[in-house]
């Protein structure tokens, strides 16, 4: 996406773990936390030609691939071979955000945003009974991890 960006002069903001932490998202990071790659939360604006009159955000899941966490997905009909799709609403809204640069919607700004990982068991995923801080200062008991 860095390079869509780059190419149709939109602005770019990649979170990393850090900053993430940084801002107290602990319900997005305790997904993230099984995992062996490091989550991204993105942020890509439009800024169109002219004055924007409104701003609209689009938000998609970019779950890379859902295990289901420590409540694995199981049986003939988990399609856990297919968790992939959970990255679907990203690829839906970075495609948005090529297709309206590229046209140059003339006064509307755009944000797309998605919060990217993997939802994986290892022996650094979070459990079931867990309690994780949301940025909002809330905090939040894990019941299912195939459920966040």
């Amino acid at each position: 996406m860095t390079e869509c960006a780059d190419r149709y002069g939109m602005d770019i903001k990649i979170l990393e773990r850090e900053d993430c932490e940084g801002l107290g998202m602990g319900l997005y990071l305790g997904v993230a936390q099984g995992a062996t790659s490091d989550p991204k939360f993105i942020h890509v604006k439009y800024n169109p030609p002219n004055k924007p009159v409104k701003s609209v955000a689009l938000v998609g899941k970019g779950i890379c691939f859902d295990s289901g966490g420590y409540n694995l997905k199981t049986g003939p009909d988990s399609m856990i071979n297919l968790m992939k799709f959970d990255m679907g609403g990203a690829a839906t809204i970075f495609g948005a955000a090529r297709a309206i640069a590229h046209l140059k919607i003339p006064d509307v700004e755009v944000h797309f945003i998605t919060a990217s990982c993997e939802n994986m068991v290892s022996g650094h995923a979070y459990r079931p009974g867990d309690v994780l801080t949301a940025s909002n200062g809330k905090t939040v008991e894990v019941v299912n991890t195939d459920g966040m």
